[in-house]
C-alpha cells in the first residue's frame, strides 16, 4: 500500500500502538483494525494520545451498537 501511495515520508509499523507510540517521536494518523472495542482501543492509546494526531478504527457492523 505504501508505494502505491509513492509518498516518501509514510512509514508503516506492525505491532501494538501503545508501545510503538511509546517508543516513536511522532505520528500524523494511527489505525488500528480487530482489535476490540472502540473504547477498550481509545483507553489503551490514553497514555500515548499526545504521540499523534488521528486515530482510524477499522470496525465491523456492531460499531453502532458499540457506540450507544
Amino acid at each position: 500500500v505504501l508505494a502505491e501511495l509513492a509518498r516518501g515520508n509514510l512509514a508503516a509499523r506492525w505491532g501494538r500502538a501503545e508501545q510503538i507510540l511509546a517508543d516513536e517521536p511522532r505520528f500524523d494518523l494511527v489505525v488500528a483494525r480487530a482489535v476490540g472495542s472502540v473504547a477498550s482501543v481509545l483507553e489503551l492509546l490514553r497514555p500515548v494520545r499526545h504521540r499523534f494526531g488521528l486515530v482510524a478504527l477499522a470496525k465491523g457492523p456492531r460499531l453502532e451498537a458499540e457506540l450507544e
